[in-house]
């Protein structure tokens, strides 16, 4: 372990919180963008070791320190943790315990996001993969850099080297902040974004029209959250699409919409 790195943070405690029982892989995807916001003032205290003049050179600084100072060890599906910088660091360099996709994953979101609130301007993203050529559902996570441009940098410490592009069926690219700043939203607090999108649906399945997502980042990001399930949006569209297909088919070409894309989010 890389102490002077290490010794700049909280020091990891050995607690263990469990985040839901039988998680689904929608459950993992909300519970690392929670697990990356939750610990930015840590992040905070040693983001700085990893700048380098550019945005390549710094996702290799950060990529080159976790291969040198930890292991990766595929977690079971019966035991998915996510984890402070601390626990990564701590854990990581134990060779029986080590880091898997998402450890390595928060570790370097949490380093690069932490550069750009100091002033850096690195487009980043968190992609959510699948390398099985019929199932959508991704059961892999890295960080791109210029994520969907020719000069995209994938920063994945599984692999062997430093942006190594491994091919992939399907993808999921998903910030940290999307799910709280929803265009079309505004600022807000997460519980008054769950409140102000859990009211456009009333009970029994109708919908309120006076939700109008018509922008088209306002409605990616409601796809998005459809994808993910948050706030158990999509379990609630689900029931009103087997209830009435028609009605909520007609609502969303009404706004723009393209009813393909939101019964698959569904």
């Amino acid at each position: 372990m890389n102490n002077s790195i290490y010794h700049k943070l909280p020091p990891y405690q050995g607690k263990k919180h469990i985040l839901v029982y039988n998680q689904s892989v929608g459950d993992i995807m909300q519970g690392i963008l929670a697990t990356h916001n939750q610990h930015k003032l840590s992040y905070d205290k040693i983001s700085s070791s990893f700048l380098k003049s550019t945005p390549y050179q710094t996702g290799k600084c950060i990529w080159d320190f976790l291969k040198k100072n930890t292991y990766y060890v595929i977690e079971s599906d019966n035991k998915q943790t996510l984890r402070s910088p601390s626990a990564i660091l701590y854990l990581g360099s134990n060779p029986k315990i080590g880091l898997d996709c998402k450890s390595y994953s928060l570790f370097i979101g949490g380093i690069l996001d932490s550069l750009n609130r100091r002033g850096a301007n690195i487009n980043w993203t968190y992609r959510f993969a699948s390398y099985k050529p019929f199932d959508k559902l991704p059961h892999h996570v890295f960080v791109v850099i210029n994520p969907n441009t020719s000069k995209e940098i994938w920063v994945d410490d599984v692999l062997p080297s430093y942006n190594l592009h491994k091919s992939y069926y399907y993808k999921i690219d998903q910030k940290p902040m999307a799910l709280i700043a929803m265009a079309g939203i505004g600022r807000m607090s997460k519980s008054s974004a769950k409140k102000g999108i859990i009211n456009k649906i009333k009970k029994g399945g109708k919908l309120l029209i006076k939700f109008n997502p018509a922008t088209i980042s306002a409605r990616n990001s409601f796809l998005l959250l459809l994808k993910l399930n948050v706030f158990n949006l999509g379990r609630k569209l689900y029931k009103l699409q087997r209830k009435d297909p028609k009605k909520l088919k007609q609502f969303w070409e009404k706004i723009g919409g393209d009813y393909r894309k939101l019964a698959l989010a569904i």
